[in-house]
């Protein structure tokens, strides 16, 4: 009895929960029909084209140089070291061939040559003095001694005339005595000629005098550098007065400004030999052109040599501006490669992968497709194409 009532509560709470819900959806909001999209149609598709022509393409080599000098000297100490006094000029200045450079601390050397000199001329004095007779002594003994020739001869006259014995005794001793004196006479006049001895001595003196200047002036002149030639100064050491100079330590260089050419440094410079002519443009207040001459390649140089010199084109010129310094600016150029008729792009239409080159062409459905070309002639801006391409071709760039 339970049981078949409980069955019957549950069957009729079943369909309450039923009739509820369904009389709920009943009472929502009815839904609006879903439209389709509209259709868009596609936008036709356009690209950025070029049109393949016939040109002319040229290769330059191009680049900047500058005059150098070709004649130059880099001053330096080769035996003597010490403290630097001084450096006189600074990089940019005109020297003259003679003018003191550099100097290195001598102390009181100065005042010692001027003192040696003082002892020189000192011995030059005595060397004089020396050879010079005196004359005063001579000539007084060379009076004196004729006085008494003539006497001792009068005195021989006399006793050839004289008989008596007594007589002649008397005058030969006379004559002895004056003879005597005629001997004092003549050595008295040698020796107031000059001395051989004292000459010598006097030499001895004044040789060790001007050695011992010239040594002096050696360690002077040592401790100096002066300028060999006129020019400029393109480089001066960085040291001050009291720095320690050593030997072989570049000091100061002087280029001479009179004697220029260019230098240059390229990429190319393979494509150049010994004589290539170069056209030469400058730019300054008297700006000209002219014609310049390869006189010497990277090639040509020692691999010892700094590496400025290892990639250096040096080039002569027929004439230079008047107004052409040592650093003075230069544009030069020369045309490699001509070609006319030529399938020629701007080289950024070509593409690039790997070794492979290509461009993108329109077919004839107006669908881009890429096409390998073969290129020619190249510059900075424009490339030949030898193959793959035609005049009136479209590519999309």
């Amino acid at each position: 009895m339970n049981k078949r009532f409980s069955r019957t509560v549950a069957l009729s709470s079943a369909v309450v929960l039923f009739l509820t819900l369904f009389s709920g959806c009943y009472f929502l909001p009815q839904e609006e029909e879903m439209l389709a999209p509209p259709l868009k149609q596609p936008e036709a598709v356009t690209y950025k084209t070029y049109t393949v022509q016939e040109g002319v393409i040229e290769r330059w080599l191009t680049a900047s140089g500058k005059f150098e000098s070709t004649e130059s000297e880099v001053l330096f100490y080769t035996a003597t070291t010490g403290r630097l006094k001084d450096i006189y000029v600074k990089a940019g200045d005109e020297v003259k061939a003679g003018d003191l450079i550099v100097e290195l601390d001598t102390g009181d050397l100065e005042y010692t040559i001027y003192r040696q000199e003082k002892a020189v001329r000192q011995a030059e004095l005595a060397l004089e003095l020396a050879k010079k007779p005196d004359e005063v002594a001579i000539a007084r003994a060379t009076i004196n001694l004729d006085l008494a020739q003539r006497e001792i001869a009068r005195t021989r006259e006399e006793r050839e005339k004289t008989y008596n014995k007594i007589a002649r005794e008397s005058l030969d001793e006379s004559i002895y005595k004056q003879e005597q004196n005629i001997k004092l006479l003549e050595l008295t006049l040698e020796q107031a000629q000059p001395d051989a001895a004292n000459i010598e001595r006097a030499q001895i003196a004044y040789d060790l005098s001007t050695a011992q200047l010239a040594v002096y002036n050696q360690q002077l002149a040592n401790a100096r550098l002066y300028a060999t030639m006129d020019g400029l100064v393109t480089y001066v050491a960085n040291l001050e007065p009291g720095d320690s100079v050593s030997t072989y330590t570049s000091l100061v260089k002087i280029a001479n400004s009179d004697s220029l050419r260019i230098t240059f440094s390229t990429n190319d410079y393979h494509e150049l030999t010994v004589g290539t002519e170069l056209d030469i443009s400058y730019t300054g207040k008297n700006g000209f052109t002219t014609i310049g001459r390869v006189v010497q390649l990277p090639t040509d140089v020692p691999v010892t040599s700094p590496d400025s010199e290892r990639t250096a084109v040096k080039v002569e010129v027929d004439e230079k501006p008047d107004d052409a310094s040592i650093g003075t600016s230069v544009n030069i150029s020369l045309l490699l490669e001509r070609k006319e008729g030529c399938i020629v792009l701007p080289i950024r239409y070509v593409s690039t992968y790997s070794s492979r080159r290509y461009v993108r062409i329109l077919n004839d459905d107006g669908i881009p497709e890429e096409r390998d070309v073969k290129l020619g002639i190249q510059n900075v801006s424009e490339v030949e194409i030898v193959s793959g391409l035609e005049a009136g071709d479209v590519i999309v760039i």
